[in-house]
């Protein structure tokens, strides 16, 4: 029998069907259970809404790389936006003070000509001998190290600090030339982004609630006044800090100065400085400024080292628990742990950087929590459910 004479049935779906019309076909001679299965298919509009949820996908990875590479290439104008906000916060409330007697204008004027009149005549006293001792401590420096090797191995310590390396970079130090200029190099750098900084900051005193106010006429209504209590706050905060840690950091170096002085150590003035710096970073500053102290104490033999580090230790004592609690006040009184943690994290992100920042952003966390808790209060939960009987 031919294959065209095959008889076939075909069954029609039953009337009222909306279904696509399915064709089954039993050839005789061939299983009966050979049925086709149904045919599934995408409608047009699955597909569109599919191919728009793709392209939203691929917009918002593409948007993130942007915003990734942008915020990589301005960090370092971010960075002193950040300084300059920071210090802003710790200069309002003495222009406040003033704008009781000067309008805002002439008090901003006096705070940031009497800060520019401080901060010169410091440098006009402290650079040249600063400058002066500090490449002779670098000329020295391999001399200074020997003495303490040889200190260390009479009391049965054998340390090497000493490297020939440090002869080359002393020597390129102190004798000038073009390594003296390529060491020079990020001192000039340091000095410009200060003097960046301390710009910025004026413009902000003095554009900063007009600035303020425009950002917060986005916000619906009932928000403005909590997100400006919330800053409010935060600023505070900050400006505590700020102002606690350039009166502990001042001291700790004055301390330090007349406490070497007394001592004989030489080279004062720039331990005294290195102390000042490092009583900025949480937790291990004071041991970063410390070490080199301690360490060219020594030369001077094992008595005054001594005399040196119980000096030391006895004034952070005093700075840790005497002044730090009356000069930053209950605003940022931060829980030994936190403190840890905070420093930790901000050291891990942005290295030195992120370790000074991570206290007032400690400091602040509790605030912003606080206001988010108020904006998802009780009324914008959802209903309890019914209870079962």
């Amino acid at each position: 029998m031919s294959r065209e004479n095959i008889p076939t049935r075909t069954e029609l779906p039953p009337a009222g069907d909306s279904t696509t019309t399915r064709l089954r076909v039993s050839v005789a001679g061939m299983p009966a259970a050979a049925a086709a299965a149904p045919e599934v298919g995408l409608s047009p509009a699955t597909i569109e809404q599919a191919g728009r949820a793709l392209f939203v996908l691929w917009l918002k990875i593409a948007a993130t790389l942007v915003l990734a590479k942008l915020l990589i290439v301005v960090w370092p104008v971010l960075i002193q936006v950040i300084l300059s906000l920071m210090l802003v916060a710790a200069f309002n409330p003495v222009v406040r003070r003033l704008q009781n007697r000067l309008s805002r204008g002439k008090a901003i004027t006096a705070v940031v000509g009497a800060s520019v009149a401080v901060i010169t005549g410091l440098l006009v006293l402290m650079i040249p001998p600063l400058l002066g001792q500090g490449r002779r401590l670098l000329k020295e420096l391999p001399g200074h190290l020997a003495k303490v090797e040889a200190l260390a191995r009479q009391y049965g310590f054998p340390v090497r600090l000493h490297d020939s390396r440090l002869d080359v970079s002393a020597g390129a130090a102190a004798g000038g030339g073009a390594d003296a200029v390529a060491l020079l190099a990020p001192v000039v750098a340091g000095m410009a982004a200060v003097l960046t900084v301390a710009v910025l900051t004026a413009y902000l005193l003095i554009d900063g609630p007009r600035v303020a106010a425009g950002l917060l006429a986005l916000l619906p209504r009932e928000r403005r006044l909590p997100v400006r209590q919330m800053f409010g706050e935060i600023g505070a905060r900050v400006g505590d800090y700020v102002r606690g840690q350039l009166i502990t950091s001042a001291l700790a170096g004055a301390s330090t100065y007349a406490l070497l002085l007394v001592c004989g150590v030489p080279e004062a003035l720039p331990l005294a400085f290195l102390m000042a710096v490092a009583d900025v970073i949480p937790l291990v500053g004071p041991l970063i400024g410390m070490t080199p102290a301690v360490l060219l104490a020594l030369t001077r033999g094992l008595p005054t080292a001594l005399a040196v580090l119980g000096g030391l230790v006895v004034y952070h004592l005093i700075e840790s628990y005497v002044l730090v609690p009356r000069i930053y006040g209950k605003t940022m009184r931060l829980a030994p742990s936190v403190i840890v943690i905070a420093t930790l994290i901000g050291a891990a992100l942005m290295g030195v950087l992120g370790a000074l920042l991570a206290l007032p952003a400690a400091a602040a966390v509790p605030v912003v929590w606080r206001y988010l808790q108020q904006l998802h209060g009780p009324d914008d939960e959802p209903d309890a459910a019914p209870a079962l009987p």
